[in-house]
């Protein structure tokens, strides 16, 4: 580490990144708003560089402290596990919360066969599994939540490590009723767009990947309920592109995708960058791959 720049610097530097507010690190480290704004000051001298600007929502990264977040955060890291050992973590003896956020897909898919793979690992824990809501990233940042489990999204932020879970393929639903069995006919029909948060809030990623081809969903309702989403399609014979694991019913009419449209979409766990290393996280992870395994989603297929 360089001259004159210690291990506390830096833990109060991550902190103002995350918080963008002195006061709330001042209290979190049991010292004075002044001294942390003294230290942010030896920060920027140090690196030659603001940091933070001041605006009327809080501080400000500089395009410099964006850059460096991400290795100061591994750095931090790298200097914990040197001094616990992985050793001296023992996930029977940990007695403190678990709190894992699942997209509302993998809630249906995975949250029991997690519970029973983190309750075997950690006995004595208090285990929480929540739905991944619009503050997901910034709770799993700030270690509200310990890991989370959604679509892999490239736009996340650098500060969240994500580990593929596996690879989804997407596949066209219809009802039996509309008597369609061919993926030209199902494009014609509405549909319904199943909203996702922490993946497609911003983006309707098939219909900007289908658009080169000509091919564009008719989104009728947007839900983020899959009960609703079955009715709603159901009684109006709309259509839902998705997880074909979602509909093993005879209800309904799975239609693989054509050659030039396929594509798998990963599933990634996700946590803060700086933890991907650490004891519980890395036990964590591999709960959440064996809740994986537990899902026999091969029997499932396209027709």
């Amino acid at each position: 580490m360089s001259k004159g720049l210690n291990y506390n610097l830096l833990r109060e530097l991550v902190l103002i990144y995350r918080h963008r507010n002195l006061k709330k690190v001042a209290v979190q480290f049991g010292v004075t708003e002044s001294a942390v704004s003294k230290h942010l000051g030896h920060l920027r001298d140090h690196f030659d560089d603001p940091l933070f600007v001041r605006t009327p929502v809080g501080l400000e990264p500089t395009f410099k402290m964006t850059e460096m977040i991400s290795e100061i955060e591994q750095g931090l890291d790298l200097i914990e596990q040197a001094v616990v050992s992985e050793q001296a973590f023992s996930t029977f003896d940990y007695d403190g919360e678990i709190k894992i956020a699942l997209h509302t897909l993998a809630v249906e898919l995975f949250a029991e066969p997690i519970y029973e793979a983190v309750r075997e690992q950690f006995p004595k824990a208090k285990v929480g599994i929540k739905t991944w809501s619009s503050s997901t990233e910034q709770d799993i940042i700030d270690g509200r939540i310990h890991v989370g489990v959604n679509f892999l999204n490239v736009e996340r932020t650098k500060s969240l490590y994500q580990r593929t879970l596996l690879h989804a393929p997407l596949a066209i639903t219809i009802p039996n009723s509309t008597g369609i069995n061919r993926w030209q006919e199902a494009f014609e029909q509405p549909f319904v767009f199943y909203r996702v948060p922490g993946w497609n809030d911003e983006h309707e990623w098939f219909n900007e990947r289908s658009r080169r081809f000509g091919i564009e969903l008719d989104y009728k309702i947007y839900l983020d309920n899959l009960s609703v989403a079955k009715s709603v399609m159901l009684k109006h014979g709309y259509g839902f592109l998705g997880l074909p694991w979602l509909f093993d019913e005879p209800e309904f009419t799975l239609i693989p995708l054509p050659e030039h449209l396929y594509f798998e979409q990963p599933v990634a766990i996700c946590c803060r960058l700086a933890n991907r290393y650490h004891p519980l996280f890395k036990a964590l992870f591999a709960c959440i791959e064996k809740g994986r395994l537990a899902c026999d989603f091969d029997s499932s297929s396209t027709q």
